[in-house]
């Protein structure tokens, strides 16, 4: 008994703390122009956007996913890793993770699909200034 609170303690202990490290909406007003890629072959452009602790990507609506809050840790005054995870009814899962360096962005994006393989990604883009 005394091991399984134990275990149980340091899952909670745990779980604490990547929220405390994890928090959303210091992106928030940024957009990036980013060059998407399946290997080294160059796929598509896409624009993503975040706001309201959210990070939405320019065709999302087109395939019907639907924008979902993203996390972050800051490394350092210029340096940034996020992640979230957008779903569609009728196409699966994408999962983004990135890092932003003062006005650069890159990442990965799997795109986990219902019926078909998943698509792996590779992003590199601009902060767009407005």
């Amino acid at each position: 008994m005394k091991l399984l609170l134990i275990i149980l303690w340091n899952i909670c202990f745990f779980i604490s703390l990547t929220n405390a490290q994890m928090k959303s909406g210091l992106l928030d007003g940024k957009k990036y122009s980013v060059e998407m890629y399946v290997g080294k072959e160059k796929d598509t452009h896409e624009q993503l956007s975040f706001s309201n602790g959210i990070m939405d990507f320019l065709q999302s609506t087109k395939y019907g996913f639907v924008p979902d809050e993203y996390k972050f840790k800051q490394k350092n005054d210029s340096t940034y890793t996020f992640l979230t995870i957008s779903r569609s009814k009728k196409n699966g899962v994408m999962t983004w993770e990135g890092k932003i360096v003062n006005d650069d962005i890159e990442g990965t994006c799997i795109w986990t699909r219902l019926v078909e393989n998943p698509v792996n990604y590779t992003f590199k883009g601009k902060m767009i200034e407005e």
